[in-house]
């Protein structure tokens, strides 16, 4: 066989040996990348229904779910406050809450709390005054979460100290009574609380 031809098949061979398994291995790549992505939705998980901490009129809790928003009403709520922000709400909750709330003739006000990170918003002084003014204009019962009831809770405290003029001991004790655990700081330590309870506790 002449040279040349000998020289033509060997790149053809060789190209074929090293090429293929390339491409087969980009197809296997781009086939798990789909599956990865058709699977995104079931990485969101099931909202179980929520325990519900009371301080007078104000009720607060983590993500309810659907049914628990449709029962409300019922339980004298005419407000919901959502501390969450849209990223999450997007990407967390597989239902429109905002429509529900409102179709079940209720109040949407959304305050969103976030890390304060590219266009998240963070925590401001204006949010517990927009707080206080939902408050002041709400009537009835009140709900306000976020994804744990942590947030909501911890806002709630700012508008104790600020606009209630509890002190800072006071007012973290109360958010522990509606629900709130003992700070990180209290947990490392070991200790339950080093809030005393206030006078009408005790």
């Amino acid at each position: 066989m002449p040279r040349r031809i000998q020289t033509s098949l060997c790149a053809l061979w060789l190209g074929a040996f090293f090429i293929a398994p390339l491409t087969l291995t980009g197809c296997a790549q781009s086939h798990e990348a789909n599956i990865t992505k058709d699977n995104s939705a079931e990485n969101i998980p099931d909202i179980d229904p929520p325990h519900l901490h009371r301080d007078g009129n104000l009720l607060f809790a983590a993500q309810p779910d659907e049914t628990t928003i449709q029962t409300l009403p019922s339980e004298g709520v005419t407000t919901v406050i959502n501390f969450r922000t849209q990223s999450e709400m997007d990407e967390r909750v597989p239902f429109d809450e905002a429509d529900i709330v409102t179709n079940a003739g209720m109040q949407y006000i959304h305050i969103p709390l976030g890390g304060g990170v590219d266009e998240e918003p963070g925590y401001d002084p204006e949010d517990v005054d927009r707080l206080a003014e939902v408050l002041d204009r709400a009537q009835g019962n009140v709900l306000l979460h976020c994804a744990s009831g942590g947030r909501a809770r911890t806002i709630w405290t700012a508008y104790l100290i600020k606009y209630k003029r509890l002190s800072e001991r006071d007012a973290i004790f109360r958010a522990q009574r509606a629900g709130q655990p003992p700070s990180s700081l209290d947990r490392l330590l070991g200790r339950e609380s080093v809030y005393e309870p206030i006078e009408d506790d005790k």
